[in-house]
Parts: C-alpha cells; structure tokens; sequence
C-alpha cells in the first residue's frame, strides 16, 4: 500500500510526531511510504500528522484513494494501525 504522511507545522507539538511515525513505519515495513516533496500527492492513505488537537495542517491538493486519517495523538496512531491491519487482511 502506498502512504502518504504530512505534517503540521509542529508549532505547538504535545508529542514526538516524527518518533512516532518512525515506529510505525519500522512495524509496517510492507508499504511504500511519501512525503508531500516527494510530488507523488495522491495516495492510497494520507496520514495527517498533528502535534496537537487543533489539527492545523492543511490538506489542499492530496488525494486519498482509500483514506485520509488525522493522528493527533499515539492513541489515535494505535487506531490507524488496526485500521491498516484490517484493510491489509482485505486485499
């Protein structure tokens, strides 16, 4: 699967986005994952990475074939995770 991962601006960050998104990239190596330079803006899941609740990052031009998920948090990371899961057992 290929995934897109943007993030805020990191102006008000409550946690370490780029650790966290580390991790999951280290347990989900099956995917192919881009950031927004790499010009590549539409993917089968967006992951929206924000530092905070007010999940400021703006999403003008990205394209999700399946999904767009914000992660304001490791909680909602955990979610996106079994959501992943889910759709890898489907394919």
């Amino acid at each position: 699967m290929n995934i897109g991962i943007k993030y805020c601006g990191g102006c008000n960050s409550q946690y370490d986005r780029v650790k966290l998104i580390e991790g999951f990239k280290k347990r989900h190596p099956e995917n192919r994952y881009y950031g927004v330079l790499d010009g590549e803006l539409t993917q089968d899941i967006w992951i929206i990475v924000c530092g905070c609740p007010s999940a400021c990052a703006c999403t003008d031009g990205l394209t999700a074939r399946l999904k767009m998920v914000w992660v304001r948090s490791s909680e909602e990371l955990a979610l996106l995770e079994t959501e992943i899961d889910k759709l890898e057992r489907e394919k």
